[in-house]
């Protein structure tokens, strides 16, 4: 039979609450949850991506105007939570924020959830800093310029080549190798 069942729940010491547990012919019961991400990588910038969840019943089928709720531990959500449509999907949009790492998303409808990631990666470079170490040598000295690259946001540049040359030379000194591929840190060095 359909209708509303009541069901309590009693302690040992007689306190007690109910919840009211509808049974339904057409009833639709979430099984599955999934999330699909429209990019797995956004400059950290305040660039967007769509996070899509689907949600099915027990037969396989799309589920409509089921509540979906969406988290994130990096960037903003356009909304905390969405309806699914008429084909199961629910969609809001991820921002990213200004530095980089890794945003892990969740889709969560009637207790069942799906997770996905977004890398939030560097922008493009602007011009390095550039320091000597020593920045004063004796003739024939050596020296380690190291030239730090970063994004408008101060994201290091990982990998990135950087080509060294000495653009004024009075002392005839040279380096020994005129390029550098940034390391974790946005370095680059080269040998004066």
């Amino acid at each position: 039979a359909v209708g509303i069942d009541i069901i309590t729940a009693t302690t040992s010491n007689g306190l007690s609450n109910t919840v009211n547990l509808t049974v339904n012919n057409s009833a639709q019961i979430v099984k599955t949850v999934s999330i699909e991400t429209g990019a797995s990588s956004i400059t950290a910038n305040g660039s967007t991506t769509t996070l899509r969840a689907k949600v099915l019943d027990t037969n396989g089928l799309p589920i409509s105007s089921t509540a979906v709720a969406f988290t994130t531990t990096l960037g903003t959500l356009s909304a905390a939570s969405a309806t699914t449509d008429a084909s199961g999907f629910a969609s809001v949009t991820l921002t990213s924020g200004a530095k980089t790492g890794t945003a892990a998303v969740t889709a969560t409808a009637s207790g069942f959830s799906a997770n996905g990631s977004v890398s939030f990666v560097a922008g493009v470079a602007i011009a390095p800093t550039v320091n000597a170490s020593p920045s004063t040598v004796n003739p024939n000295g050596t020296t380690t310029i190291t030239a730090h690259v970063t994004d408008t946001n101060a994201n290091v540049l990982v990998g990135q080549s950087v080509s060294f040359s000495v653009t004024t030379n009075v002392s005839g000194g040279s380096l020994v190798t005129t390029t550098a591929i940034t390391n974790a840190n946005g370095d680059a060095v080269v040998t004066y």
